[in-house]
């Protein structure tokens, strides 16, 4: 956590960001996302055992819907450089 801690405190006071540059970042904020999503099932299977279900599914949920997103954004991106390659070709 404190290497993307890091990277933080170097990139995010520059002006310009390229996106090639924020990619060695993404399996970073995953791995925090996966800490920070186990932390929180923990405690709240500690605070309120009888609903550590809804917290189980919640957390499903949310890994579901960034599956979701990931996905859409990725499918956008290969459209959208596909149509620049194709009109070339």
């Amino acid at each position: 956590m404190s290497s993307l801690l890091l990277w933080f405190v170097c990139f995010f006071p520059q002006a310009h960001k390229e996106e090639r540059f924020l990619f060695p970042a993404y399996p970073l904020i995953c791995l925090v996302a996966a800490f920070t999503l186990d932390s929180l099932s923990k405690a709240a299977n500690y605070l309120l055992p009888r609903f550590s279900y809804v917290f189980s599914f919640l957390i499903i949920l949310i890994v579901a819907l960034f599956t979701l997103l990931s996905l859409s954004r990725n499918l956008a991106l290969c459209k959208g450089r596909c149509i620049h390659i194709n009109n070339n070709l």
